[in-house]
């Protein structure tokens, strides 16, 4: 039998010649000795050879005992944090409880209602783990929304229907619209509502119609305006009368003293239409200060203003002549025309100017030194050259404005 065998006296591996039988003598190649070839076992052809080491079974059951292990502690620290949680919420609940039940005792039944509604989206989360009874809580809320509503409610009937109680009105009827424990106060807020908006409609035109008698269009158009807001939040059929009645107020005050004022239109120069802020404020105050009613912004009135009886005008324009001083630099001159019109017809016209003034006035002590050194033309000086003279232009067509007569009685 071939095989091989370790020396029984240096250890080094011996390989037995064929035929290797047992008992036959094989010489170790590394310490010589002849030695008495022992009993070789066979391996059988196409086997493999025995296994060393454990079996395969076994790495692969560490691997699940860690594995479960690993589960099983996963699941523990999810179920603790679970119910730490849980525990935290019952917490909030129960101190949002209590701080609502504070808030009523105080008074405050808005807070109240407010911490007892927190406390109720959380109660679902904690499957009952409080101590209260949520059909009892949820009966409270009830109590204190019905409550908070009809304090509210009385709060806005005393303080009446105006542009700064508008909004509580509509929040008040979009509560008791969703809020289904107001279900039974919805017809009841609807109607005072309904009744705050006639009375706010009924002072405002009254008062517009005293304005139009003492000759204030400005201030009658104000509360016409405050009317329209009361009016189109009615019913529609009750709406359209509100409306109609204010029209017929406001309209013919319109066609009447209404005067549109054109924007600054302007020729010439870097900026033409400089003025427009400026001055425009100030013609509207002239104007209303004179009788008139002049279109200030949108309104419900925009296709009327076009048809109203007078037109105010301003054009600017500017141009350079002439140098400054002994320099290149030009001067500037404004020329404006104030004009107004009655049915196209012109009734009244002026035309104020101004130029820059010599030597200009505000000018820097570093500009002033540059002009004198430099006789060439400079975008910036030209800039201030400009300035001055509108400067001097502004005050001028103020007083140009004071000038305008008063609208004709007819």
């Amino acid at each position: 039998m071939d095989g091989e065998f370790a020396c029984p006296e240096c250890g080094k591996t011996v390989k037995a010649p064929p035929p290797s039988g047992p008992g036959r003598q094989a010489r170790c190649e590394f310490c010589g000795r002849l030695l008495e070839i022992p009993f070789l076992p066979r391996v059988e052809s196409g086997s493999e050879p025995a296994r060393k080491g454990p079996p395969r079974w076994v790495p692969w059951t560490w691997w699940g005992i860690a594995i479960v292990t690993v589960g099983l502690l996963a699941f523990g620290g999810v179920q603790l944090v679970i119910r730490g949680e849980r525990a935290g919420r019952v917490r909030s609940i129960e101190n949002l409880i209590a701080e609502s039940r504070a808030s009523e005792a105080s008074g405050r039944i808005d807070q109240a209602l407010h911490k007892l509604d927190q406390a109720l989206e959380l109660l679902p989360a904690v499957k009952g783990r409080i101590a209260e009874d949520p059909e009892a809580l949820r009966e409270r809320r009830r109590s204190l929304a019905r409550r908070e509503a009809g304090d509210a409610l009385r709060d806005l009937e005393a303080r009446g229907g105006s542009s700064d109680t508008l909004g509580d009105w509509l929040n008040l009827v979009a509560r008791s619209s969703s809020d289904q424990d107001l279900a039974p106060l919805r017809r009841e807020v609807e109607s005072r509502f309904q009744d705050a908006l006639r009375h706010w409609i009924d002072r405002e035109v009254a008062a517009a119609k005293s304005e139009v008698d003492a000759g204030r269009p400005r201030s009658a158009l104000d509360h016409g305006a405050a009317a329209v807001e009361a009016a189109v939040v009615l019913p529609p059929p009750e709406q359209t009368k509100a409306l109609e009645r204010i029209d017929s107020l406001i309209v013919p005050l319109i066609e009447r003293w209404g005067v549109v004022i054109d924007f600054p239109s302007g020729e010439g120069g870097d900026d033409s239409t400089w003025g427009a802020e400026t001055i425009k404020p100030e013609m509207i105050q002239t104007l209303e200060a004179k009788g008139y009613l002049a279109s200030t912004h949108a309104s419900r009135w925009d296709d009327v203003w076009a048809r109203a009886p007078f037109r105010l005008s301003l054009t600017i324009r500017e141009h350079r002549e002439g140098s400054y001083l002994d320099t290149q630099n030009r001067l500037t001159r404004i020329e404006a025309q104030l004009a107004l019109s009655l049915r196209d017809q012109e009734i009244w016209r002026t035309s104020p100017n101004a130029r820059t003034s010599v030597p200009a006035r505000g000018l820097s002590s570093f500009v002033s030194s540059r002009l004198a050194l430099s006789r060439n033309r400079s975008a910036e000086v030209e800039a201030l050259l400009r300035d001055d003279a509108r400067r001097q232009i502004l005050p001028k067509l103020q007083a140009a404005l004071k000038s305008i007569p008063s609208p004709p009685s007819a």
